[in-house]
């Protein structure tokens, strides 16, 4: 059975999905995301919208990041809010007060969820399959 997308608007998608994950720079990833949806974007309406959903999930994920880190920075910061959180919500308190090696988990643990996320969203594109990712932040609509 074949789909009725072009085999050229899957590829021009994949290699989309495929630029975050092959330069991995955390500001030039926005940058590369974004003019590759400018200059292919208008190919065809799949092209549009799956172009259009990569570089709004790179950059929630790069939003996304940016709040964690400031957060983690602030609970570090204030020590008598950490001593707070730690009585009220053990589990919680130990995560803020380990600090420097949390939030460095995390980062590597959410960069490989963005890396699964976008291996999936490259084989439903080669699929031919409209998707919409939830959780994302959508600057371009």
């Amino acid at each position: 059975m074949s789909s009725p997308i072009p085999v050229k608007d899957k590829l021009i998608v994949a290699i989309g999905y495929a630029l975050p994950i092959v330069f991995p720079i955390p500001l030039f990833t926005i940058l590369f995301v974004f003019i590759y949806y400018y200059f292919l974007g208008d190919e065809s309406r799949f092209v549009h919208h799956h172009l259009k959903q990569n570089f709004n999930v790179v950059l929630s994920y790069h939003l996304y990041m940016v709040v964690l880190l400031l957060v983690i920075f602030l609970f570090s910061i204030f020590e008598n809010v950490t001593a707070i959180i730690m009585a009220y919500i053990p589990f919680l308190g130990l995560l803020v007060a380990m600090g420097g090696f949390f939030s460095f988990f995390i980062l590597i643990l959410s960069s490989f969820i963005l890396i699964g996320v976008l291996i999936v969203l490259i084989i439903l594109a080669a699929c031919g399959k409209w998707t919409r990712v939830p959780l994302i932040i959508r600057c371009i609509k």
